[in-house]
């Protein structure tokens, strides 16, 4: 097949390599359409440094890649009167010209197939992204009955056969990509996988970027301080009140307070005023006490569980339930 052949790159506050970076894809007749996904200011020249060489549409404030893919292959559709193979990418991930050639010949060879780039997992790599990967090929092979290597892979190309099938796939962020996964198993769509050359996955290994996994971790660490307040001052107020719902209102109010101060720093890095980020954090919280209290409500009078042991379950299911929701926190969204 001879047809367009288009690299979508959804960018966010990009290095200095950027530019050189799209120049040599189309020196080797590429077309590529980027997305500047609510880059800050200070990145504006290096955009008007691509629009020189590149179609570039902004995001006012960062969507993820998921809405990027979206943003970028609804622009193509209606301005590409041919037909067409696309690789996405996240420019965070840098991928080897390489590779990118690779997956779109490969896309060419299987025009219904979703084609993955596949990354290795050797000696170098990093314990916590061989047990994020491992989980996560596992969890598709349990979820679907089919097997695929790199459940995560970032890099990916098809053709515009699959156009209105990726523009109708739910998801922002990174669950975009795990929905496509899955989509393709329920519509019997095929996946291919090629594997990423080996050194250009020694330099992703080793560059410190935001995977899936490292989310996770980072979700799962940060709190545990404030659960741990949480359950001993919830402890403390039930030895002297022996009210089970008071008890949990003044426990969660008081690590409410500090996983704000907590959250707002270190995983937000909120620049607008805290009484803002405060409104929408609140707004939440109250939501999450609310459905805390219920459930350990339900658990002690329905159900008969004893004090400390519904206390333990009703906050293992609002954990769960945050992290879902985190994903598409507000604050996360806003400039």
């Amino acid at each position: 097949m001879n047809d367009l052949k288009i690299v979508l790159i959804s960018a966010f506050e990009p290095d200095t390599t950027f530019v050189s970076f799209l120049t040599e894809l189309k020196q080797i007749g590429l077309q590529v359409l980027v997305i500047n996904d609510g880059s800050s200011i200070s990145f504006q020249k290096t955009f008007e440094e691509a629009e020189k060489i590149v179609k570039v549409i902004k995001h006012e404030f960062s969507k993820g890649k998921g809405a990027s893919i979206k943003t970028g292959l609804q622009y193509i559709k209606e301005n590409c009167k041919t037909n067409y193979i696309v690789a996405t990418m996240d420019y965070q991930k840098k991928y080897a010209v390489e590779d990118i050639k690779l997956v779109l010949e490969e896309a060419s060879k299987n025009p219904n197939a979703l084609v993955l780039g596949a990354k290795r997992r050797t000696k170098e790599t990093s314990k916590i992204k061989k047990l994020g990967s491992e989980a996560m090929r596992l969890a598709y092979q349990k979820k679907t009955g089919k097997e695929i290597y790199d459940a995560q892979a970032g890099l990916r190309a098809f053709t515009s056969n699959l156009t209105e099938f990726l523009l109708g796939t739910k998801g922002n962020h990174f669950d975009y990509e795990i929905n496509c996964l899955l989509k393709c198993a329920e519509q019997n769509i095929e996946i291919k996988e090629i594997a990423l050359t080996k050194e250009e996955q020694l330099q992703i290994e080793k560059k410190e970027i935001k995977t899936p996994e490292k989310e996770i971790f980072t979700f799962a660490m940060f709190p545990l301080l404030g659960l741990a307040i949480d359950f001993v001052f919830f402890l403390i107020f039930y030895f002297f009140s022996k009210q089970v719902i008071l008890a949990n209102l003044f426990a969660r109010f008081i690590s409410a307070l500090i996983n704000f101060n907590r959250d707002k720093k270190q995983i937000y890095k909120e620049e607008t005023s805290s009484s803002k980020v405060a409104k929408l954090y609140f707004l939440f919280v109250g939501l999450i006490l609310l459905a805390n209290m219920l459930i350990l409500a339900c658990l002690t009078s329905v159900f008969n569980l004893p004090t400390i042991f519904a206390k333990i379950v009703t906050e293992i299911a609002i954990y769960a339930m945050c992290f879902s929701i985190k994903e598409n926190w507000p604050a996360k969204e806003e400039k």
